[in-house]
C-alpha cells in the first residue's frame, strides 16, 4: 500500500471510529461494534480509490468536438425575425405531464429514447378525416405570424374557408394576438420549427427536438392548445441538411406517432425574386386539379403580400373546380416527401 492510500485509510478509520454515535443514533441505539467500524470504513476506502482511479483516467483523457454543418437558407428573407432568444438561451418549461386528448410519449428513465424527447406531446388525429373520393383542398401557410396573417384571416373567415398555419416563433404582442386568432377562427395550429434558422434546426438531432419542444411549448403556453402536427423547414425532401439527419428525425417522429406533412403543389411564392398575384394564381390552379387531395404550400411571411393578393381568386378558382377546403391535418394520409 503506498503512502498516500496508507494516509486516507488511517484517516478513515479515525473519521468512522468519531461517527460511532451517529451510527448508534441512526439505528435505534443499537450497539455498533468495532467491526462494524472497520467495516464502514473499509467500503469508504474502497470506494474513494474508485473514485481517484476514475479521476486519474478522466484527466489523462482528452475529448474533441467537430462543428456542426452549416446550411444556408432559400427562405431567409421570408422569415420572421423573432426577439425571443433561442431555445438554447432560455430555460425550458415542462409539458405537464398529464396531457388530454393523446399521449404522452417523451423519453424517460429507463427508456431507448433520448432525454430531449422527454414531455413531447402528440396530438391524436382527427376522427372525420376527408370520404375516399371527396375532393378537398388543403391550403397551408408557412412562416407566420406576420401582419400579412392578418390580412390572410380575414380572406379566410369572408369565405368560410379552412386552413392550417405552420407557424415559427414570434415574440411581439400582434403575433400572440394571431396565434389565438388562428385557433379561435377553427383553423389549425401546427409546428414549423423556433426559429426557423436551418443551421440551428439541422445542426444535430438534438438541437431539431430543442426547437419543436420549445415551439410546442411556446404555442401551448400563448394559446392553451397543445399541437404535435410539423412541417420540416424547407420540406423533408429539403438539401440544406443530410438525408442522414431528416431520416433519423423522422424515425423519432414515426416512434413517437408525431405527424409531419409536407406538400404537392407548390404556389411558388418563396421561389427567386417575389412572385407576382397572377403567377401565384397560375401555379395553384394548374397544378391543384391533378389531385383529389392537393396540400398548397404558401406563405404567409412579411413580405408575402402578393400571396394574399392571389388568395381570393385561388380560393374562388379550386371551388369551381369542386373542391371543398379543409385543415390538413383531416387528410387521409399525410402528404410527404420523404418515408422511413
Amino acid at each position: 500500500m503506498n503512502q498516500k492510500k496508507l494516509t486516507l485509510w488511517l484517516r478513515l478509520l479515525a473519521g468512522a471510529a468519531g461517527c460511532a454515535c451517529l451510527l448508534s443514533a441512526c439505528t435505534g441505539g443499537k450497539t455498533v461494534t468495532t467491526g462494524a467500524l472497520m467495516g464502514t470504513a473499509s467500503s469508504a476506502y474502497r470506494e474513494s480509490s474508485s473514485h481517484e482511479a476514475a479521476s486519474d483516467e478522466a484527466s489523462s483523457a482528452g475529448t474533441s468536438s467537430a462543428p456542426a454543418p452549416a446550411a444556408s437558407s432559400k427562405e431567409a428573407n421570408s422569415r420572421v425575425e423573432s426577439s425571443a432568444p433561442a431555445p438554447s438561451s432560455r430555460p425550458a418549461a415542462p409539458v405537464p405531464s398529464s396531457q388530454e386528448g393523446g399521449p404522452q410519449k417523451g423519453g424517460s428513465q429507463g427508456s431507448k429514447n433520448p432525454g430531449y424527447l422527454d414531455g413531447l406531446y402528440v396530438q391524436p388525429p382527427p376522427e372525420d378525416a376527408a370520404a375516399e373520393k371527396e375532393k378537398v383542398a388543403y391550403l397551408t401557410f408557412d412562416d407566420g405570424p406576420s401582419k400579412q396573417t392578418a390580412r390572410v384571416l380575414d380572406i379566410l373567415k369572408e369565405k368560410k374557408v379552412t386552413a392550417t398555419f405552420f407557424v415559427i416563433h414570434n415574440g411581439s404582442k400582434e403575433a400572440e394576438t394571431l396565434y389565438k386568432r388562428i385557433v379561435e377562427e377553427g383553423h389549425q395550429l401546427a409546428i414549423h420549427s423556433y426559429t426557423h434558422d436551418y443551421k440551428k434546426v439541422y445542426q444535430s438531432e438534438q438541437s431539431f427536438f430543442e426547437e419543436y419542444k420549445a415551439m410546442q411549448e411556446f404555442l401551448q403556453k400563448v394559446t392553451g392548445q397543445k399541437v404535435s402536427d410539423f412541417r420540416f423547414p424547407g420540406g423533408s425532401s429539403n438539401t440544406v441538411t443530410s438525408k442522414e439527419r431528416i431520416k433519423g428525425i423522422i424515425q423519432q417522429f414515426n416512434r413517437l406517432g408525431i405527424r409531419y406533412y409536407d406538400w404537392n403543389v407548390c404556389s411558388g411564392d418563396a421561389e427567386g425574386k417575389k412572385a407576382s398575384k397572377q403567377k401565384i394564381v397560375d401555379n395553384v390552379l394548374k397544378d391543384a386539379v391533378k389531385y383529389n387531395e392537393p396540400v398548397i404550400l404558401m406563405h404567409d411571411a412579411a413580405p408575402k403580400d402578393t400571396t394574399v393578393d392571389a388568395l381570393p381568386e385561388i380560393i374562388d378558382g379550386l371551388r369551381k373546380q369542386g373542391y371543398t377546403f379543409a385543415s390538413v391535418n383531416h387528410r387521409k394520409e399525410p402528404c410527404q416527401h420523404r418515408k422511413y
